[in-house]
């Protein structure tokens, strides 16, 4: 192998190295069964991004860095929480990539975790990392997104008082927000990557049917 394949693909070793310092700084040692799963799930996004923009990051070792050290820093604030009986149920709003829903379920694999998102494609992906990293206990829905009020307010009866949160990557009101404050589109696509061009129509289209926020009358 040329050392300009070396440099650009990172191999398994050098990743479980990232991710195990990673999360003994973060207070949550992995044992190496959670540390190779985790690995796993870097090479199936890296895999699936081939085809579908799952993710605007590409190198591995910047999605171990960027997206699974991230969600492995919610995970240790959950464990902290869970000697107060809280948290053995949790619910991913928007997951995406299964950012953070799938990484909290291999950090504790004995917590029941249900992933939501609206779009087709990635909850097909959840869908594969469940079957390929055996994640029996996490489940997976694709709903609407304009769904997502009410499905969070299902969710907080059903696991009241063990919720801890929603765990939405942005609200649709922020989406909104930064729109009337004259975002393009764009734009809020290049900082949120796990959003679509049709997520925000979605999120436009609630709007106008609610008609509670400056940016319809623009949009």
């Amino acid at each position: 192998m040329s050392a300009a394949t070396t440099d650009s693909r990172a191999d398994d070793a050098e990743l479980a190295d990232l991710v195990s310092r990673g999360a003994a700084e973060l207070g949550l040692p992995l044992g190496r069964s959670e540390v190779h799963r985790l690995i796993a799930f870097v090479r199936l996004i890296e895999r699936w991004n081939t085809t579908y923009n799952l993710t605007a990051v590409r190198d591995p070792r910047n999605m171990v860095v960027q997206h699974i050290l991230d969600c492995l820093a919610a995970a240790a604030a959950l464990g902290r929480r869970r000697g107060e009986g809280r948290g053995e149920r949790l619910v991913d709003v928007g997951s995406g990539a299964g950012l953070p829903g799938v990484v909290i379920a291999i950090a504790f694999p004995d917590r029941e975790i249900t992933c939501i998102d609206s779009v087709g494609k990635k909850a097909a992906f959840i869908t594969q990392a469940a079957g390929t990293l055996g994640l029996e206990q996490l489940g997976r829905l694709q709903v609407y997104l304009v769904a997502y009020v009410a499905i969070a307010l299902l969710v907080s009866l059903w696991v009241l008082p063990g919720l801890v949160a929603a765990l939405t990557p942005i609200r649709v009101k922020d989406v909104l927000d930064l729109l009337a404050a004259g975002a393009s589109r764009d734009e809020i696509l290049a900082d949120y990557p796990y959003l679509e061009d049709e997520d925000i129509t979605a999120v436009l289209e609630f709007a106008a049917r609610q008609n509670d926020h400056p940016v319809v009358r623009s949009a």
